[in-house]
This record gives C-alpha cells, structure tokens and sequence, in this order.
C-alpha cells in the first residue's frame, strides 16, 4: 500500500518530534546530574579575599590628682572583619604656664597604654605635646590575602570564616593617665604662686586609629577571570623550516 504525500509529511514531522523530545529528556537529566549526585549537592571551589581598611576616633579626657584609667575600647566591627594593629596618638597643652620667654612651671602627663596583662612603657610629656606617638600595638595577624575553600555554597563559607575568626573584631586597651604638677608652692613671685593655685590639672585627647581587614566571597567565574591574562598582542612566534636533510633551521 502507497502512502500519499501528505502522510509522508505527518510521518517525517511525528519522526522530528520524537528526537527532538528525547534530546530535551537528555539534557533535561545530566542538567540534574550536574547538580545533585546521588542525591548530594556538588561542593563548588570559592575564593576568599581579604581587603585592608582603616578608622580612626578621639577620646577626650582631662586628668588631675586622680590618674585617669578609662579603657580604649575598639568595636562595632562586623563579625568576621580581623582586627590587626591600634596606634595611639596624645595631643594636650599646659593652660596655666606663663613667661614670655622662658616657660618655666610646665606641668607633665606621663600616659602608659598596652594590652591588658602586658607591662607597657610609660610616655612622659612636659608642657604639651601635638600628635606625640605613644605606641602602636599587634592585635591580631594578618588574614591569608586568599583562601580557596571547598563548600555547598556562600553561606557555608560565611560560616567557615565567622567559626574560624569569631571575636577578632574588638579589642581593649588599658589606659593610664597621670599628671605632675609644674608649678611650686615655694616661690615669692605672687603670679606663679596664684598658678600653684589655680592649676587644677589638664585636658588631654587621644587619637586612636586602627587597621582590619574584611573579607570578600568570590565565585568561581569571577576569581578565574581575575586569573586570565589576555596574551601579548606583539608576540611572534618562532618559526622554523624542515629541510631534508634532517636539519631544522630558524
């Protein structure tokens, strides 16, 4: 029995969507392969990059017979940031000095900073000082500037990193303040004496500035194209020439 043409075509085109259908199926199935084997999610390689940054505020504080011992604390960092370094800076003026040409009376604030259980050096200052350095302390290391990490996903490598460097974002330090009186009572000169009086102690500001680092998550699309490096469009290679006689010329 002869088919007529327009059977021919049904056939052909029911023939057509039938592979088309089991090519669909196909891909439709290693789609799911690629992501779950035997019913587990696939570990993707991320990267992560650590990024330094820095901050700075000023306490302001006044001392006089007392010794002044308020702590510096350093916080509000997110979770995860590493704290590494906090320098100190002292700024403070002698208000009740007088002399024209020789300051003479000049009153001292010795300032001791560190790390709780750790002796730290005493700092003396007479008659003022503008950003006297007092010390710079180590908090914490360094992060690794990169850190490649096997995991589900992003969520699982924030947890990996907040485990791993959890309190690392604060620190105190122990602050003592004390201060020395420059004027004396034994003088006959009735304005140093009225000085001797008056001064009731100093005011004083000290600028801490300090340096962490954050981290950033990076996909594997994104750190392999930091890694391409596009090829040298001057480049020529070498060529060389076969000749028979077994030889290979430039």
């Amino acid at each position: 029995m002869s088919l007529r043409k327009t059977d021919k075509i049904i056939a052909v085109l029911g023939v057509i969507i039938l592979v088309c259908a089991g090519v669909g199926i196909y891909y439709y199935q290693s789609g799911e392969g690629d992501e779950e084997i035997n019913g587990e999610p696939q570990e993707t390689t991320y990267m992560v990059t650590w990024e330094q940054m820095s901050d700075s505020f000023e306490v302001k504080g006044s001392v006089d017979k007392t010794a002044y011992t308020k702590p510096i604390i350093i916080e509000g960092l997110e979770e995860g940031c590493v704290l590494t370094t906090v320098s100190v800076n002292l700024t403070w003026s002698d208000d009740k000095t007088m002399g024209k040409l020789f300051n003479k009376g000049e009153d001292t604030l010795t300032v001791k900073i560190g790390l709780p259980g750790q002796d730290s050096k005493p700092v003396k200052s007479t008659g003022g000082a503008k950003g006297k350095d007092i010390g710079t302390f180590i908090i914490n290391d360094r992060p690794l500037d990169e850190e490649i990490i096997d995991v589900e996903d992003e969520a699982a490598v924030d947890a990996l990193i907040l485990g791993e460097y959890m309190g690392m974002n604060t620190a105190t330090l122990d602050v003592k303040v004390t201060w020395e009186k420059g004027e004396s009572i034994l003088t006959i000169r009735p304005l140093k004496l009225l000085n001797f009086f008056l001064d009731k102690g100093n005011n004083f500001k000290l600028m801490v500035s300090y340096q962490y680092y954050k981290y950033t998550i990076k996909e594997p699309e994104d750190f392999l194209m930091d890694d391409f490096e596009p090829e040298d469009n001057d480049y020529e290679p070498t060529t060389y020439s076969y000749f028979p006689s077994g030889q290979i010329r430039c």
